[in-house]
């Protein structure tokens, strides 16, 4: 009887390792994710400072042009 309880409660942590294996690799992969999803971001803000920067660049030589 004790001993079914033991082997039992074994097969349980094996069965609750096993999951948090996997909460863990879920985990690790979402902060990857994350971490993707930040630098793509600061890339896409960087280049649309730069776009800005380019079209105010434009335009004072547009404006440079008309006048003279």
């Amino acid at each position: 009887m004790i001993e079914s309880m033991q082997k039992s409660m074994q097969e349980e942590k094996k069965l609750s390792m096993k999951e948090e294996i996997e909460l863990l690799k879920t985990v690790i992969a979402v902060n990857e994710n994350i971490k993707h999803q930040k630098l793509f971001q600061f890339v896409l803000s960087s280049l649309m400072s730069i776009l800005a920067a380019l079209a105010v660049i434009c335009i004072f030589f547009v404006m440079l042009l008309i006048t003279l």
